[in-house]
């Protein structure tokens, strides 16, 4: 109708008008200093769980996917740390090694999903090393370890009371 296409055209208007009247944000990175202040989590073996799987490519084709891994348990409890799980040929060991952490098949062809490892725990080799950026300046970042992920160990089971001893 012709009251309805008013109302369109009078809100696109009011729209079209607070774009204009926005100003851009302004960024000044001039006075900004790096924050060297950041602190790694200390090397060693922590309880992780899968909590983000972002699916993409790396720059030669191959499957990759682009971990978030949080940990759970300590004084470093909700800290992430990230990884990439590269599905190329080069890194079938550490594929492997990934999926035996988290008690899946290693020794047949299957579909893995990031549906399938989300939400799952593992444990997980932190390393500290250093790296250079584009500037050349040197920093110190946390990573996962090559063979860096071990299965969460079972807990252990609980005597039935025919086993104990009075």
């Amino acid at each position: 109708s012709a009251r309805s296409r008013w109302v369109a055209n009078e809100v696109n208007q009011a729209i079209a008008m607070v774009k204009e009247e926005a100003p851009m944000p302004r960024v000044s990175f001039g006075s900004a200093q790096r924050n060297e202040n950041f602190k790694l989590i200390p090397e060693g073996v922590y309880l992780c769980r899968i909590s983000r799987v972002k699916e993409t490519r790396t720059s030669d084709g191959d499957a990759m996917w682009k971990l978030r891994l949080t940990v759970e348990e300590g004084r470093n409890s909700g800290r992430c740390l990230f990884d990439d799980l590269v599905f190329g040929s080069a890194a079938t060991s550490r594929l492997r090694q990934f999926c035996s952490a988290l008690r899946l098949p290693t020794d047949a062809d299957f579909d893995l999903s990031p549906q399938r490892v989300k939400g799952r725990a593992l444990q997980v080799v932190v390393a500290v090393e250093n790296y250079q950026d584009n500037e050349g300046m040197t920093h110190t970042r946390n990573t996962v370890a090559f063979e860096g992920y071990l299965p969460v160990p079972k807990p252990a089971e609980v005597p039935s009371d025919a086993d104990l001893p009075f």
